[in-house]
């Protein structure tokens, strides 16, 4: 996984592929774990079940994940202990047939 990042940090062509958002979620978490725990912060995930698959460019998709799970960490820093949670949702929605959000 993290040559494939770096390799999206190399400018380059996109690599559209079908894909599923639920994986992608679990990769970045578990690529994030570590840091995530080192700082003290939890997560949460309610992923849909059978939600179709997306084509996109997975390793930049992962990044993108990945930027908002550092960012949302960082804006925790502050935050008590045992108050430092992310939670990671995935639906479909019937106007363009996925979805991803977070919150904390």
């Amino acid at each position: 996984m993290i040559k494939r990042l770096r390799a999206f940090l190399k400018r380059g062509e996109l690599n559209r592929q079908t894909q599923m958002i639920n994986d992608i979620v679990e990769d970045v978490l578990h690529l994030a774990r570590s840091d995530l725990i080192g700082r003290g912060i939890s997560t949460q995930t309610s992923l849909a079940p059978d939600l179709p698959p997306v084509s996109c460019d997975r390793v930049q998709l992962q990044q993108v994940l990945l930027n908002l799970l550092m960012n949302a960490g960082d804006a925790m820093l502050d935050n008590a202990d045992g108050t430092k949670q992310i939670r990671i949702t995935t639906a479909a929605t019937s106007e363009h047939g996925e979805g991803l959000s977070g919150g904390r």
